[in-house]
């Protein structure tokens, strides 16, 4: 009886050991896989952004080498940084269709992730723009209002008005220039949104005084 007591302790604190053993091992994986990551991460951030390199080559060049670094990041562990960068790199290449496909898969993936979502989204809004999507792409541009997004909120606005403008619709481009006025009055753009708008106002009658026509968000308003 004491010989199997003794034997089933020495199982169990075998057992334990292979236990541990994995954790350790699983724990050290982990870590391994982290740096090896953020290696790639790196490598390819160097790469695109040219970094420490007195005489770059064409963006689309750089892209081209650092969309391996971020797509080997990605194979062994998904992120928000390697998903921006492959669709920055599509972009860069000319491959805009792709792009968008790839900004689509990070908003769609990292729906919470503040740092890249406005960026993410209206990068997705050129490449869509960029493929002759422009439906789509005001479709886009449009969700920065509708979810309250004020990171490059004038920026989509600035490119809805000119895609409108691009499809003959002049009095809702108008609209999307007074909006960009009304929100993002500071604005860097807010200069040519004025432009456009005095544009409107002279050839409109005298005794058609415009006011500001303000867009509210999805459930919004009276």
């Amino acid at each position: 009886m004491r010989a199997r007591l003794a034997c089933l302790k020495h199982i169990s604190y075998a057992m334990l050991a292979l236990v541990a053993l994995a954790v350790i091992g699983s724990m050290y994986y982990r870590a391994s896989v982290e740096r090896q990551v953020a290696d790639l991460e790196y490598q390819g951030y160097k790469e695109f952004n040219a970094l420490h390199v007195e005489a770059p080559e064409p963006p689309a060049m750089r892209a081209e080498r650092a969309i391996t670094f971020f797509r080997q990041a990605r194979e062994l562990r998904p992120s928000p940084f390697s998903q921006y960068y492959i669709g920055l790199s599509l972009y860069e290449m000319g491959k805009y269709a792709e792009a968008a496909g790839a900004f689509q898969s990070l908003v769609d993936t990292y729906p919470n992730e503040g740092s890249f979502i406005p960026p993410g989204l209206y990068k997705l809004g050129l490449s869509q723009l960029k493929a002759g999507q422009k439906e789509q792409a005001l479709e886009t541009f449009g969700r920065f209002r509708k979810v309250g997004i004020k990171a490059f909120g004038d920026l989509a606005l600035l490119e809805s008005a000119r895609i409108l403008e691009s499809m003959g619709l002049d009095e809702e481009a108008v609209t999307m220039y007074e909006t960009l006025l009304f929100e993002y009055p500071s604005s860097v753009f807010s200069s040519e949104a004025r432009r456009k708008t005095a544009r409107e106002d002279e050839a409109a009658p005298a005794s058609a005084a415009r006011r500001p026509l303000v867009l509210l968000p999805e459930g919004e308003g009276p």
